[in-house]
């Protein structure tokens, strides 16, 4: 019934007019953007968007089990599946980022019974390009090194 009356007289053009002068009033004060802008603002949250590429999907995952604040680690068993290999990987990382120096292979490799130059040469190399990532990634969001 309301575009009934708009079809008669001046009612379709004063009904035009509100919309407009709502629409602009919406976008210029309470766009989206602008209201999550003013609330993270608010929470006193910053972010920093940038782009950074891996070498793999493993180097990927152990950055991030790096970065975030808790040591679980089952989040990432649907895309690396547990092995005895990852979790010497996995704790290689966590002894790598306590020490300014590299972990001791032989011991951890041993006490996780890695058969095969194969298991070790996977653990060595994803251990390097994990560090090596997680390294760049806190010089360039300004954590200082790893």
């Amino acid at each position: 019934m309301t575009y009934v009356a708009a079809q008669k007289g001046w009612d379709g053009v004063g009904l035009l007019v509100l919309i407009a002068v709502a629409w602009t009033l919406d976008y210029a004060l309470y766009r989206d953007d602008r209201l999550a802008a003013t609330w993270l603002r608010r929470e006193g949250v910053s972010m920093k968007a940038w782009k950074c590429q891996f070498s793999g999907r493993t180097p990927m995952l152990g950055a991030i089990q790096l970065l975030k604040s808790n040591t679980v680690s089952s989040w990432m068993n649907q895309i690396l599946a547990p092995s005895k290999r990852r979790e010497a990987w996995l704790e290689m990382l966590q002894l790598g980022m306590l020490q300014s120096d590299c972990p001791d292979f032989e011991t951890l490799e041993s006490k996780h019974t890695l058969t095969g130059e194969i298991d070790q040469s996977w653990v060595r190399n994803n251990w390097l390009l994990t560090h090596a990532a997680v390294k760049a990634i806190r010089v360039a969001t300004g954590e200082g090194t790893a």
